[in-house]
C-alpha cells in the first residue's frame, strides 16, 4: 500500500500601481481575486491528478511594498498519481505549472497566435521553439523526453481549460481597475515569477469552443470554495 505524502510551497500575490501607494486595497477588489486564486490552484491540481490529491491554500502574512499577500500551498498526494513514474505531483510543481501556463498564454497573445486547434505535436514544438522551461518541475531519476512532453502537454491543457482561464481572469481582475497596473506572483525572495498587465488581459479570454468536459465542469463546481480557506495573520 502506498502511503500519503505531502508537500509545501510558498508564493506571494502582489498588485502594483499608484492606487496602492498606501499599501491598502479595497476588499471588493481583493476578496474575489483571492477566491479565484484558490480556485485556480484547485483546478490545476484536479486537471493534473483528478482525485489523487487534495490541496489547501492559506494566506499567512502581508508584505510591505505595493500590496501583497503571502500564500502557503500544501498538496497531500494519496498513493500513486496518474503520472506515476513521470511527474512527481508536488505543491511546487503545481505552482510552476500555473506560472508556465501564464507564460505560454502571454506568448500567444503577444505573437497574435491562436493555438486552439493545434495538434499536441504542434503545441509542444512551439513551446520548445520559445524555450519554455520546465524549471522547478520535479522529475524522477528516470526522467526522459516523454516526461518533459507530459509536462508541456499539461501546460497546454491548462491554457485551454475554460475554468482555469476564468479563475485566472478573476485573479487578475483588479488590474483592470484605475491605478492598478500589474498582478504578480513572487517567490520567497520577492523575485517575480510571472506577472499580468492590462495588455495581457485578452490572453485570459476562454477559447472559442469550450474544451472543458461536462465531467470536469461538474467536478470543478464541487471543489471546495477558496472563501472557505483560512486566513492566518502572523
Amino acid at each position: 500500500m502506498t502511503s500519503d505524502t505531502s508537500s509545501l510551497t510558498h508564493f506571494t500575490l502582489s498588485y502594483q500601481g499608484s492606487a496602492l501607494a498606501d499599501h491598502s486595497m479595497s476588499v471588493r477588489q481583493l476578496g474575489p481575486a483571492i477566491t479565484a486564486l484558490g480556485e485556480l490552484f484547485d483546478r490545476t491540481n484536479y486537471l493534473l491528478n483528478r482525485d489523487g490529491s487534495t490541496i489547501d491554500i492559506k494566506a499567512t502574512t502581508t508584505r510591505s511594498g505595493s500590496f501583497g499577500i503571502d500564500f502557503a500551498v500544501e498538496v497531500v498526494r494519496m498513493g500513486a498519481t496518474i503520472f506515476s513514474g513521470q511527474i512527481v505531483v508536488s505543491a511546487l510543481n503545481i505552482r510552476q505549472l500555473v506560472i508556465l501556463a501564464i507564460t505560454w498564454l502571454k506568448y500567444l497573445n503577444r505573437e497574435g497566435k491562436d493555438a486552439t486547434n493545434w495538434t499536441e505535436d504542434e503545441v509542444v514544438q512551439e513551446m520548445e521553439s520559445i524555450g519554455l522551461k520546465i524549471g522547478d518541475i520535479e522529475l524522477n531519476t528516470n526522467a526522459s523526453a516523454e516526461t518533459t512532453r507530459t509536462a508541456l502537454e499539461t501546460i497546454a491543457r491548462l491554457s485551454r481549460d475554460r475554468n482555469f482561464l476564468e479563475h485566472l481572469r478573476h485573479t487578475a481582475g483588479p488590474v483592470s481597475q484605475n491605478g492598478i497596473d500589474r498582478a504578480s506572483l513572487l517567490d520567497n525572495e520577492s523575485k517575480i515569477l510571472e506577472s499580468i498587465e492590462e495588455a495581457d488581459l485578452p490572453t485570459l479570454e476562454p477559447p472559442p469552443q469550450d474544451t472543458t468536459t461536462e465531467e470536469d465542469a461538474n467536478r470543478d463546481n464541487s471543489l471546495p470554495r477558496s472563501g472557505q480557506r483560512s486566513m492566518e495573520p502572523q
